[in-house]
């Protein structure tokens, strides 16, 4: 039996990686009536950045998305609000 109350999934608006919120919308899709939410901002991209870290410059180059402050604005109020209920 499926214990989790609730799912928040996380995607990037401008995520250049691969199209996230369509992944997201699929997901919730599947789910059926099982409370999932996404979370998105338009200008977010492909990676969220929690409170504490900093946006990962090193390794491939790659287009991930348009900034890094919608990158940290993302995730971090819904995960509280989830972890809280």
């Amino acid at each position: 039996m499926e214990r989790i109350r609730e799912v928040p999934l996380v995607a990037g608006g401008d995520d250049n990686v691969w199209p996230a919120t369509e992944f997201a919308e699929r997901i919730v899709a599947s789910r059926g009536a099982r409370e999932t939410r996404v979370v998105t901002l338009p200008a977010a991209g492909h990676r969220v950045v929690l409170p504490g870290e900093q946006p990962k410059t090193a390794g491939q180059r790659m287009a991930r998305g348009r900034t890094d402050a919608a990158d940290r604005e993302l995730a971090w109020p819904e995960i509280l609000r989830v972890l809280a209920g």
